[in-house]
């Protein structure tokens, strides 16, 4: 009851919410209860019947951490945009996943290696403000050399653009015209975020954002 109750109000009522799961942050330690008494009620029947059924059900159990452990493994550091196999398919148009702009760093340091036009000049810019939120504050823990290699400006037509895919859509910023995808940064399958390269010719001028 002490996450049912709270988990069907909220659907029956349709509350203002905020950041969605953070005003249900509580209902999680009714789930681990529940699930801590699902696994010993299991154990507890397979005990009373053969050692086969406790041996398939530590295995089972075992199966499911290494399904988890790999899956965190294979996508570290972005395990953080994990969504269930339910939810999973369309979590790139539906559900947020990097709201802090987490993999910003990584996709910078990613761009200073990356195989790209060598013509252009090596500028980061962004079109919606929290993708930029998240190139101003990525730049600023890059180190000395590194930002000695990248410059960061708010241009809409920056030779490189960065874009967040959770800001972009609420913002309704579609991928950008003139460019190509560089490179993505993906969490199981889903894109968390996208650098673009311009097709324009280098001694065309970027455009200031408004």
């Amino acid at each position: 009851l002490c996450w049912f109750v709270p988990l069907l109000f909220a659907v029956l009522t349709r509350p203002l919410v905020y950041n969605g799961w953070r005003h249900f942050y509580f209902v999680y330690a009714g789930v681990a209860l529940l699930g801590a008494h699902g696994i010993g009620a299991a154990w507890v029947f397979c005990k009373n019947r053969s050692g086969a059924w406790r041996k398939a059900l530590s295995a089972a159990m075992c199966a499911c951490f290494l399904f988890s452990a790999m899956g965190i493994s294979q996508n570290h550091p972005y395990q953080y945009g994990y969504y269930n196999i339910l939810a999973r398919t369309n979590a790139e148009s539906d559900m947020e996943l990097d709201y802090w702009d987490v993999s910003t760093v990584n996709a910078m340091q990613r761009l200073l290696f990356a195989e790209r036009d060598e013509t252009l000049p090596l500028t980061l810019g962004a079109r919606d403000d929290m993708s930029w939120f998240g190139v101003e504050h990525g730049y600023a823990v890059l180190n000395a050399q590194s930002r000695g290699r990248l410059t960061v400006a708010y241009e809409a037509d920056a030779p490189y653009l960065f874009l967040n895919t959770t800001y972009a859509r609420i913002y309704g910023v579609a991928p950008p015209e003139g460019y190509r995808e560089l490179f993505t940064v993906e969490s199981y399958g889903n894109t968390l975020c996208a650098v673009y390269e311009a097709d324009r010719p280098q001694d065309e001028a970027p455009l200031q954002a408004q």
